[in-house]
């Protein structure tokens, strides 16, 4: 999930212009957002026939020109040998919200937790890695650029840093503010809540799943498990800017993370939307403070800051009748260190 940033006063012309400007080019079409697994109002907080709506969801057409597809990872072990390793883009989604913030998700599929951690490892600047696509070498920072600038983001949409877009190395910061939900599947069922521990506790710090970690280091609120069950199917943890989820491999893969992009990542989703929201105040809150018109625009401020706790927050109450869903959102606003 890759946060960006446009101008708010945008919003309301998005559904016109920017879904007017990608289906000539075929590429991004509104998406369906709505699901029996949450209550109502958080169908209602996408309908594109809500005038009070938070945001909108938009995903890739499949008829889009912009495919990676299948790519190949070079990286080199601690010995210097270098090993290819395939990387998939699945699918790809764009969330966004009327204060300002938008999220362009991005589902990757790898097969060794070595390759995710040389292409994109939350807080680190920069990968030393290479990716061929066509035969033509690349890195993870130009496919993002390529994205925007092909699938027409880049006019409406500009990543959440201050610099320059138009050079690569200025798309740096999108690896460290990048926030990640990486999915294992396990064989077997995991009965051992322990071992679930482990499994997600590595996952989350990228190192390879039943690799020996330092206990002390694993703490019992960042974990979750399914509610009434005798068996545990699943587990999450979550940390700052990455989610990991073990799960057992009795269920189908890919109907799985059908339904993990579509449910999971928009809890995910709106938990940073109220993260970013609260940045964006604070940061025009202190701009305000050092102008001599800051009267005028604190009033103005203050009165978006109050319709965003009175329309645009949502509390956990609001999420879900699954107790494992709200404990999940009531985390992530834990880690991301918003409460409403």
């Amino acid at each position: 999930m890759v946060p960006l940033k446009f101008h708010r006063d945008k919003f309301s012309y998005l559904d016109k212009e920017f879904i007017y400007q990608a289906r000539a080019k075929k590429n991004w079409q509104l998406g369906n957002t709505e699901s029996t697994d949450y209550l109502p109002q958080m169908n209602y907080f996408f309908n594109t026939k809500n005038q009070d709506r938070i945001g909108c969801y938009y995903k890739l057409s499949e008829t889009s020109n912009y495919n990676y597809s299948i790519l190949y990872l070079f990286r080199a072990d601690n010995s210097g040998r270098i090993h290819e390793s395939p990387i998939e883009f699945k699918r790809f989604g764009l969330y966004v919200f009327y204060t300002g913030v938008a999220f362009l998700c991005i589902e990757i599929h790898y097969n060794q937790i070595e390759d995710m951690a040389a292409i994109i490892n939350p807080g680190q600047l920069g990968s030393s890695v290479k990716l061929s696509y066509h035969q033509k070498e690349t890195d993870f920072n130009a496919i993002i650029l390529d994205l925007m600038e092909n699938t027409i983001i880049q006019p409406y949409f500009d990543v959440s840093t201050t610099l320059d877009i138009s050079s690569k190395e200025a798309l740096e910061p999108i690896l460290a503010n990048a926030c990640i939900i990486n999915i294992a599947e396990i064989n077997g069922l995991l009965t051992d809540a322990k071992m679930c521990k482990d499994y997600a506790y590595n996952l989350r710090r990228m190192n390879v799943l039943d690799s020996s970690n330092n206990k002390d280091c694993i703490d019992d609120d960042s974990y979750i498990f399914p509610k009434l069950s005798q068996t545990i199917e699943w587990c999450i943890s979550i940390y700052d800017q990455v989610i990991a989820i073990v799960h057992d491999s009795s269920s189908d893969l890919d109907s799985y993370m059908d339904d993990e992009f579509k449910n999971r990542l928009m809890l995910t989703v709106l938990a940073l939307y109220q993260k970013y929201s609260c940045l964006d105040f604070y940061n025009e809150l202190y701009a305000i403070r050092v102008k001599e018109d800051a009267k005028e625009n604190y009033s103005s401020l203050y009165d978006r800051i109050i319709d965003f706790i009175t329309v645009g927050s949502i509390s956990t109450e609001e999420i879900s009748n699954w107790a494992s869903d709200k404990l999940y959102f009531d985390r992530l606003m834990d880690s991301f260190g918003i409460r409403n």
